[in-house]
């Protein structure tokens, strides 16, 4: 790929919103630190998860019974 072509490629990139910086960085690590990046990423993500389920187990608290008149 000749150097204008991927300086073209790049601005498309930037344009469409993509940080070049984030895959510079992966690109610096090693397998197993992409893989331990990963790992923590799904753990980080299981946490957030479980406290959302937390969080709504706690609000959803049952409708009172309805109050029959005359009874």
């Amino acid at each position: 790929m000749s150097e204008t072509e991927r300086e073209r490629l790049e601005r498309e990139y930037v344009a469409a919103g993509h940080d070049l910086s984030l895959l510079e960085a992966a690109l610096r690590m090693t397998p197993d630190e992409r893989v331990r990046a990963h790992e923590q990423a799904i753990a980080t993500a299981q946490t957030v998860r479980e406290a959302v389920e937390e969080y709504r187990a706690l609000v959803r608290k049952p409708d009172p019974p309805l109050e029959r008149k005359g009874s």
